[in-house]
Parts: structure tokens; sequence; C-alpha cells
């Protein structure tokens, strides 16, 4: 076997691989998006081949740092064959590759079990990892905004905020609104450091896209925060707000949301469907106040090398 980069040279054959192998609900979401130029941008997915080149499984490797320094290090593999025995031995393939390098600051490694199909735990604890929460599913039903949701929306309106439909009309009059709106999603995401940073020109193909439906929040004439529905076609997907510090708590998450889910009662009255990190509380809090409903927990793998130590198998 080999693991090679993904490059200009093997998206096409890498992006069709990748839907093969996808669930339904993740290749619906494919076919709104852009994926080569999102894997390529990226830039953290790989792919394990056999002897003769076939594509055996994708793999997403990314490092990033913490906010107190330390570093995460995320791993997922998905392949044609579902076997979670299978599945394990690719992944201690892979991780071979991390056995070489003594760690300079407090390293964690998280696993992910693919969709549908869970890592065989006695292979995975052999390796070092224990299981853990990693992400939850929520829902909402199909239907307008009900009394007791969206409850600090009313102090945003209070405090003067907005929040509108991104249309051609505002663009026109904010030629560079793609960069501010790339620099609000950045300034938003890099303290999780986890998140690829958005480019203007990425930005703008996701509004530009069908099934997308951007809403922006306005304080004035300053854009302050953002959020993109998706319509997969059975459900919505959302909403992942992006805001910036200075104006977290004063509710216009709320008033993003409310107008979001009014959006989607009355041109599809769909379900809305969001994900959540276990340990980002403040994100899956706030689903529940905009009414959606936790009704699938992700566990996944979890280990802790600390610093001065390398990744052992």
């Amino acid at each position: 076997m080999q693991l090679l980069s993904i490059t200009q040279d093997n998206i096409e054959a890498y992006t069709a691989f990748r839907r093969e192998i996808a669930n339904e609900e993740a290749r619906r979401y494919y076919d709104r998006m852009d994926l080569a130029t999102a894997i390529l941008t990226r830039g953290d997915d790989l792919v394990l081949q056999d002897e003769n080149g076939k594509m055996l499984a994708s793999v997403m490797l990314s490092r990033n740092q913490n906010q107190d320094g330390s570093c995460y290090v995320r791993i997922s593999i998905d392949g044609r064959s579902k076997n979670p025995n299978t599945l394990a031995s690719w992944f201690r393939y892979v991780l071979r590759h991390e056995t070489e390098t003594v760690v300079k600051v407090d390293t964690c490694f998280h696993a992910y079990n693919p969709p549908e199909c869970a890592l065989p735990s006695v292979e995975m604890a052999d390796m070092g990892f224990a299981e853990v929460p990693g992400s939850y599913r929520y829902e909402r039903k199909p239907g307008p905004p009900q009394t007791g949701e969206f409850p600090y929306a009313s102090r945003a309106i209070e405090l003067g905020y907005k929040a509108v439909i991104l249309d051609d009309a505002t663009i026109a009059s904010n030629p560079d609104i793609f960069e501010k709106l790339t620099e609000i999603y950045n300034h938003a995401f890099s303290i999780r450091g986890r998140v690829a940073p958005a480019t203007p020109d990425g930005v703008r193909k996701s509004y530009e896209a069908d099934s997308n439906t951007m809403i922006i929040a306005k304080l004035d004439d300053e854009i302050v925060a953002s959020t993109t529905l998706t319509n997969l076609g059975v459900s919505v997907l959302g909403p992942q707000i992006s805001c910036l510090r200075k104006h977290w708590g004063t509710g216009v998450s709320d008033l993003i949301c409310r107008l979001f889910t009014q959006i989607v009662a009355d041109q599809w009255n769909l379900p809305i469907v969001a994900y959540a990190e276990a340990g980002n509380s403040a994100s899956w809090r706030a689903l529940e106040r905009f009414g959606l409903v936790r009704n699938k927990e992700y566990m996944i793998w979890e280990k802790l090398v600390p610093a001065g130590q390398s990744f052992t198998l």
C-alpha cells in the first residue's frame, strides 16, 4: 500500500472515489458544493492505494495548534470496505507514519469512526486509544419559529442589529463584501484551530451555489455575522454561524437563526439538521435554544501523547 497526497493530477479520480464511498447525506452535500476546490484548498486529504494504484481509502489528516499551545491531530479514514477490522488495519498503516517523531508539545490524536461504521474496540485499545464522545447530530422538525425559541433575538433588535438575506443588490453596494465575510469567518473559527481558512473566492462560490442561501447580520453599516443554509433535498444543513467576537452575547446569533428557520419553513418546509462538537457546549446549547433536538451521538477515539514522548502503537 502507499499513501499519496491529493493534487491537481489525481483530484478528479479522488472526488469520484469520495462520492462512491460516501453515505447518502454526505453525497447530497458533495453534490451541492465544489468538492474539488474545497479539498485542494484544505490540503489535508490523502488517498490510500494498493500496489496496482487502486484507491482503497480516503484519509483526512490535519494538524492544528490549540490556544494553549498544545497540538491537535485529526485522523479519519473511509473506504470501499466497511469491514471494521480492515478499517483498523488501514488506521494502523497510516499511524505508522507518526511513530518516528518525538512531539514537542502535548499532542492529542483523534481518530474518527467512518459513517455508519465503528472501529473495533479491541484493535483501537491495542493502539492506545480510548473512546470518547466526539460530536452530536441535531434535528429540528419542519415549521416556522415557535414561541420560546430564539429568546435573545429581541435583544439584538433592540440593540440595532438586522438580519437579511444576502442578495445581488447588497453585493453591488458592498464591492468588498466577500473579503469582509471571509475575514469574519476566519476570525470566528481560528480560535478552534480545526477549520480550514476560507477565501473570498470560496465564499463567493458558496453564495452562488443554487442550493445555498446566505444570511448576514449588520449593525448600522457594519457586517458582523453570517451563516449559510444548504438545501440537501430531504433536509437543510445548518446553522454554522461566524460572528465577530465583540458581538457575542448580543443575541445576533438568535436573530440570524430565527430568519434562517423562517426561510426554510416558507420555502421548503424541511427539517433542519446541524452538528456540534461534544466539547463545544456553547454551540450545542445554542442549537437547543433554536429548537433543534439531539438525536445522535458520534463517538471518536482519543490518544494523548505528552510533550517529549513519541507516538507508539
